[in-house]
This record gives structure tokens, sequence and C-alpha cells, in this order.
């Protein structure tokens, strides 16, 4: 089960605080588009609900 492997990405933001925001948005991507995501298995204190930034919306901080 994961993790079994391991990726590299880097965020880059224009102080601190946008790239832990983008940060976070490409984990919870890369979380959401995994074999476990796309299956439905990921769960957080037993909800779907991640706690993460959408990373589908460029200006949400949701879950933070």
């Amino acid at each position: 089960m994961w993790p079994d492997r391991i990726r590299t990405f880097q965020a880059i933001g224009i102080d601190e605080v946008q790239a832990l925001i983008l940060a976070l948005k490409m984990v919870h991507a890369e979380l959401l588009y995994s074999q476990e995501g796309r299956l439905d298995e990921l769960r957080w204190l037993g909800s779907k609900d991640l706690g993460l930034p959408n990373p589908h919306n460029p200006t949400s901080v949701e879950g933070l």
C-alpha cells in the first residue's frame, strides 16, 4: 500500500505563504489522482475531506 513510491515537486511563490499554499494544493492533487485517490480509498480523520486547499480552485485556501 501507498506510500511505496517517491515523487518530488517544487512550489515557488512570490513569498513563503504563497509557496506553502501552492505546495499544499500540489499535495492534494497528487493524492486525489493517486491510485488510492481514484479508488476513493483516502481518508483523513475518517473523512473523505483531506483537509487541504482545493487544487481545482486557484484562489481557494479551503482546508487551511
